[in-house]
Parts: C-alpha cells; sequence; structure tokens
C-alpha cells in the first residue's frame, strides 16, 4: 500500500486513495504455496462429512480458533489449507493440500491481519473464523484474532489485544510461484503434516473406525510468523 502514500506520481497526488487501497489490500485471501516453518502453532481442524451435511448447513460456516504460540514472534494472520478423505469401497484414500508436502492445484490460503498479534512462546490465541455463503458462489470470511493476558496476573483472564479483518474469498491474491513443496529441516517439528496415504479395509468394523476418527496429525488452520 506505500504505491499510494505518494504525494507526487506524475503529478498526480495518490494519498487520497490511500485508505481504499488499503483495505482492499487486506480483503483478499492469499493464495501460494508457503514454507511450512513460518507456522508458530500447531494446527487445529474443523470437519465436514459431506456424506450428512445438509446444504444449508453449508450457508454459515463458524470455526471456533485456539492455539497455543511456540515460540515469541508476530503473528500476521490465518493459515488454511483442507485434506480430503475419499472413502472408497475397497481403499481410503488422504488427499493433503498442506504446506511442506507436494503442492496442488489449491495451493494454501492465507487471511492476513492488518495489525499483527504479538505473542510470547505458550501464550494462548483465540479467535473465530466465520464464513458467510455469498451470492458469487464463494464465501464472506470474518476473521478475528485475539490474545490472552500472560505472565504474572494471566489467571485472571482477559484479552491483551486483538485483531480482525473481513475477507472475500472469490476476490483472493494469487502469489503463487513454481508448484514445489518447501522442503521441513529435519530438527523441525512436522505436528502440522499429514501424508498422503492409502487405507486398506480388513473387515468392516476397522473401516467404521477409520470414518469416525479424525486422521493423526490433520490439518486445519494455523497462525504463521513473518
Amino acid at each position: 500500500a506505500l504505491f499510494w502514500q505518494q504525494q507526487n506520481y506524475y503529478g498526480v497526488d495518490l494519498t487520497p486513495l490511500h485508505g481504499s487501497a488499503f483495505q482492499g489490500y487486506f480483503s483478499q485471501p492469499v493464495v501460494d504455496a508457503f514454507d511450512p516453518r513460518l507456522l508458530v502453532a500447531p494446527a487445529i481442524s474443523h470437519e465436514i462429512n459431506f456424506t450428512s451435511i445438509k446444504e444449508e448447513d453449508l450457508y454459515e460456516i463458524d470455526v471456533p480458533l485456539k492455539f497455543i504460540a511456540s515460540v515469541g514472534v508476530r503473528i500476521h494472520g490465518l493459515a488454511c489449507w483442507f485434506d480430503v478423505l475419499f472413502d472408497g469401497s475397497t481403499v481410503k484414500r488422504w488427499l493433503t493440500t498442506a504446506p511442506g508436502v507436494p503442492t496442488t492445484h489449491w495451493y494454501q490460503l492465507r487471511c492476513v491481519l492488518s495489525q499483527p498479534l504479538y505473542v510470547m512462546p505458550g501464550q494462548e490465541i483465540t479467535g473465530r473464523l466465520y464464513m458467510i455463503a455469498h451470492n458469487a458462489q464463494s464465501y464472506t470470511i470474518h476473521l478475528t484474532m485475539s490474545t490472552k493476558m500472560w505472565g504474572p496476573g494471566a489467571d485472571q483472564g482477559g484479552i491483551l489485544q486483538s485483531s480482525s479483518c473481513k475477507l472475500d474469498l472469490k476476490e483472493p491474491y494469487y502469489r503463487m510461484s513454481q508448484p514445489q513443496p518447501y522442503s521441513i529441516a529435519q530438527e523441525q517439528p512436522t505436528h502440522h503434516i499429514i501424508s498422503t496415504q492409502d487405507i486398506q479395509i480388513h473387515s468392516q468394523d476397522e473401516g467404521s473406525d477409520l470414518l469416525r476418527q479424525p486422521p493423526r496429525n490433520s490439518d486445519g488452520c494455523l497462525s504463521w510468523r513473518h
């Protein structure tokens, strides 16, 4: 948005447009493949069963957020991706769009806050990801993230800082590079990565258990650092 702060761009003062441009930039979710080492907290997941859910249940999707920061850092937003279980009659196959695995057509999504949050290791991050369907066959995203009190007196509760944004999922900013995964350093934790896998069904009972249980290390949404 710094471009719109120029007072003399070939004789034109662009500063009156800065506010609108700033709002426009932060209304676009970012689509790209990012380094998973940017993630600063273990993933949470929101499960949707498309074999039983009703269409009207998808008009509004409300995901409560709760993370524990693993490092002290600035948090610039929320990173999102999805995993899908293809429930075959003899094989169950997972497709993951997580960071750090071979990049797919969908890449990953980042919802950027205009005001970052500052956290310390072990500090709790709460919030809400609220998605409302609109006529363009997509969603308006309302994201709020807050940090709770940390350190002495934290047991008294209370919100230390909060940031929110509104984004249009139909109008993302495509920041895609070459479709190659970022490698994960051996010393980095892999709690947020799920490997694509085939699960053989040996019995009807075993298959039912696999359907009821979410995948280990299933990915949902994470905070990330810059």
